[in-house]
Parts: structure tokens; C-alpha cells; sequence
């Protein structure tokens, strides 16, 4: 109850620099990692943001190393909710009024087609670093919901159970090789025999 009483008083105020909010965060973030990296097991972090356009990945890739040395997933929810852009932008300019007298397209809410398919490019941009963190940690991007509780608790219900699997490599498992990317290394996973399971895990890891 009253992680619900939290959520439903949590007012999002827009901050005046992002790029100073996101730097901070990715702070926090890597600083709550190595905290938790002392626990044994998975450990999880459920991050709540309204996403952020990003021009540097070299922070946020550091969070998502630290976070997998650690076992640590991150769980991210878009705290923006449902979004009304995508409905929007597949309707066209047709779905809006054109501009009649004393109505600007200020007014309007949106100048042009060209206008709204900007702005949704830049809502699903800033979604980016949500879907990254979560991916790259086996956690599970939550978007697109306006009942931020039931993400929360979805999140948090996600780390009851997990298989932790590991393996040793060997020594020269991440040596450069010809037209390789040297930093990044792909995990995959399949589990066979057993119809209709899912198998999540991160992405990959770099080294």
C-alpha cells in the first residue's frame, strides 16, 4: 500500500536541463550497482523515467557493464505513460482540422504531418536508453501504460525465480578478429525440447 500511495503522488515536473538530469542519474544508477554488487544472486533496480534524447552511449554503456558484472537487472517503465503519437502520426495530416480563421497552427497543437512524425521519431528516441538498459540486463522495458502501479509490481514479480547460468570462455574467447567489433560480444540462448517457453537474457556483454 504504500508503494501505491508513493506512485499515485508522484508528480513529474520536466527539469530544465535533461542532459544534466540523465547525467545523474546514470550516477545514481552505477552508484546503487556497486552497492548492491556486494549481495549475493540477482539483484534488481526498476528505474521509472520519462526517457530522455541522448547524444553520448558511452555512460549508459558503462551502467549496463557494471549492472550484468554485478548480476544486477535494471526494470525500466516509461513514466509517460500511453502515448497518443503513434495513433497520431499513422492517421496523417487528414485527421487534423486545417487552419481556419484565427486559428493558428499553434493552436492546432501541430504545424504539418512533417511536425508530428518528428515529434514521434523524438518520443521513440528518447525511449532508447529505457530499452537499452533493460535489454542488455534481461530486464523488460515497460511502456505504453498508464497504470505505472501495475508495471511496478510486474517489475518487481519478475525477480521471484531465475536461472543463473554460467561459463568460462577461455583466455582468448575475446581476442580481436578480422572485421569483428572487438567491444561487444552477442549472448544467445535456446532451450530445446520444451514448446512455448521464452528465454530472457541480456543481450550481450563487452569486453
Amino acid at each position: 500500500q504504500w508503494l501505491h500511495r508513493t506512485i499515485e503522488r508522484t508528480v513529474y515536473r520536466p527539469p530544465l536541463l535533461m542532459s544534466t538530469v540523465i547525467v545523474h542519474v546514470l550516477r545514481v544508477l552505477g552508484d546503487v550497482t556497486r552497492a548492491l554488487d556486494e549481495f549475493p544472486g540477482r539483484k534488481s533496480i526498476i528505474l521509472i523515467s520519462p526517457g530522455a534524447l541522448i547524444s553520448g552511449w558511452e555512460a549508459v554503456r558503462r551502467v549496463a557493464d557494471l549492472a550484468n558484472r554485478a548480476s544486477v537487472t535494471i526494470e525500466t517503465i516509461d513514466s509517460r505513460g500511453l502515448s497518443t503519437l503513434a495513433a497520431a502520426a499513422a492517421a496523417g495530416a487528414s485527421a487534423f482540422p486545417s487552419r481556419g480563421p484565427g486559428l493558428s497552427h499553434e493552436y492546432l497543437g501541430i504545424s504539418s504531418q512533417r511536425a508530428l512524425s518528428q515529434r514521434f521519431a523524438n518520443y521513440t528516441k528518447s525511449q532508447d536508453m529505457l530499452s537499452f538498459l533493460a535489454n542488455m540486463t534481461a530486464g523488460r522495458f515497460l511502456h505504453e501504460n498508464n497504470d505505472i502501479y501495475a508495471l511496478v509490481k510486474a517489475a518487481a514479480k519478475d525477480s521471484e525465480g531465475y536461472y543463473l547460468i554460467g561459463w568460462d570462455p577461455g583466455p582468448d574467447a575475446f581476442a580481436q578478429k578480422p572485421k569483428q567489433n572487438p567491444g561487444y560480444h552477442p549472448i544467445k540462448i535456446n532451450v530445446r525440447g520444451h514448446k512455448g517457453l521464452t528465454v530472457r537474457t541480456r543481450d550481450g556483454f563487452f569486453a
